[in-house]
Parts: C-alpha cells; structure tokens; sequence
C-alpha cells in the first residue's frame, strides 16, 4: 500500500516539475515547437524502446490484424494526438503566464471531466459534486491572485489563459478516451501507441525544426528529462499502482501536481505566490479530495449491497 502510493506520489510530482522546466528552456531561447516536440519525439523513443526490449515476440508477430484491432489502435492514435494537443496548449500558456497561474488553469480539468461525462455519457452529477465545483472556482479565483485589484493577473495576456483553459479541457478529454479505448493492451504497450499519435499532431502543427537545424544535440539535453517527466514515468508508474490502490485515493495522491508546481515557481522561477494564492490551492486540493471520497463512498455502498 505504502508503496503504491509512493509510486502516485512520484508520478503527480514528475507532472508538477514540467512547467518549471519548460520555462527555463524558454529563458534559454528554446520555442514551443523545441520543448513540445521534444517531449514528443523522446517519450515515443523511450516507450517503444521499453515496448521492444519487454514485449519483442508480439513486435514480430506477423499474424493479420483484425478491423477491431486495427479500430483500437486508431482510436489510441487519437487520444495520443489530444494528449498532443495538451501538451501545446499547456506549454504555450506556460510561455505566456506564470507557470503557477498556467498550473492552475490546467487544473480546471476536474470539472471539465464531470461536465463532458454528463454531456456525452449521460453520468449522474451530484449536489456534493457541484458543490466542489463551486469549490474548485472560489479556490482558482483566490489561487490566481484575482482578489486583490493590483494584481498581475489582471493584465495577464488574454490568449495565455485561454491556452491555460483549453490545455484542461484537452487533458479532460483524454483522462476520459485514455479510460475507455485500449484496455485489452499492456499499459506499455497502450502508452507506446499513444505516443505515436502526440508525435504526430505535434509534428503537424509544429514542425521539429530542432532536428535538422543544429541544435538536436543540445534539445536532448533537457528533451530527455522532459519527456521522462512527462511522456513515460507518470504512465507506468499509474499503471502499477492504480489498480492496486484504486481510483479515488490515486487521484487524490496524483493532485500534488498542483502544489508541485506552485512550489517550484515560487522557489525556482521566483514567481509572486502569496498567503492567499496559498489559499485558493489549498482549497483546489481539498475539492479534488471531497469529490473522490464521495466516489469510494459510492463503490463502498455498491458493495454492501451486493452483498
């Protein structure tokens, strides 16, 4: 158990430290189009290597693949192009906000992923569920610094939040396909094509000039880092450990991206984070774990009355 949670522990904190790294390199000259492709082209070269050296007798497998296989693989494509899309989004408002503000925006997924869940799948929400929402908020009005009339955030750029947003509502999207398509595959084997498919987009819409303009060498640097923070720990470490622990304490474990990240940019990145922005993430934390309890809650009942 221990153990287990450590692993989410680990895997929520490798989350937290991307904002703080991707601003660095930005401070070092390096573009969206380096810090995104770079996670892109190395969490793909370091997954499928894993995939290669653990699962090689299924690479060479020759045997016809089915529609339905053929069918999964192309809906994991697409989920590895919106967590493509995640990763431009989140990291272009990373370039032009804080990256305690930009953290906080992305945060906003957990609402999001209530709301498309109720939208598209017809999932009940519940008055404790709106209530941290409303919760959420409060917490993101007083996290972003919005009380106090002088500060910063107010004259923010409008497209750096709105990146901020649309980073959280494709992280919510990809939190909900990555949980329903593929699950017959290993997690290795699932994260690998997903990879594919955020290669892909990436590439598409931000060329990897990095690769052929001279500073391949120097991109790799950090580019590894990158994507071993981002691309390939946090998935297999989730894959051990969700199963075992379950769902509701993983994702109260995992929300210490947030704090992770607001620590960093406080210390690392000299961002203003004051009492009250304090506050606002303290308040986040604690919505994000009222909504999960209230899901092990539900499954707890289910169980009773199974029996």
């Amino acid at each position: 158990m221990i153990k287990n949670s450590l692993y989410i522990l680990i895997a929520g904190c490798s989350f937290g430290i991307l904002s703080t790294i991707v601003k660095i390199e930005y401070g070092k000259g390096y573009t969206l189009g380096d810090v995104s492709g770079a996670q892109a082209l190395f969490g793909a070269i370091i997954l499928w290597l894993f995939f290669l050296l653990m699962y090689n007798k299924v690479i060479i497998d020759k045997s016809p693949r089915t529609a339905k296989e053929k069918f999964s693989v192309a809906k994991l494509l697409i989920a590895g192009a919106v967590s493509g899309l995640i990763s431009i989004c989140y990291y272009q408002s990373v370039r032009l906000i804080p990256a305690s503000i930009a953290i906080i925006l992305l945060m906003q997924y957990t609402w999001m992923s209530m709301l498309i869940e109720k939208i598209f799948f017809k999932s009940a929400i519940n008055k404790k569920q709106i209530f941290c929402v409303a919760l959420i908020l409060i917490g993101t009005f007083l996290a972003a610094g919005l009380l106090k009339p002088q500060s910063t955030t107010y004259h923010l750029p409008t497209a750096g939040i709105i990146y901020g947003l649309l980073g959280g509502l494709f992280y919510a999207i990809f939190i909900i396909a990555n949980g329903r398509v593929g699950n017959h595959y290993t997690s290795l084997k699932k994260s690998a094509i997903i990879s594919i498919g955020m290669c892909i987009i990436v590439f598409i819409i931000l060329p990897p000039t990095f690769i052929w303009n001279g500073s391949f060498g120097k991109v790799m640097e950090w580019g590894f880092p990158l994507a071993l923070f981002g691309t390939v720990l946090p998935p297999i470490l989730f894959a051990i450990a969700i199963p075992k622990i379950g769902i509701p304490l993983s994702s109260i474990l995992s929300s210490i991206e947030l704090p992770t990240a607001v620590t960093l940019a406080f210390f690392i990145l000299k961002e203003d984070v004051d009492f009250i922005q304090v506050i606002g993430v303290l308040i986040i934390l604690s919505s994000i774990v009222l909504i999960n309890l209230k899901k092990k809650e539900l499954v707890t009942a289910d169980l009773h009355q199974a029996k």
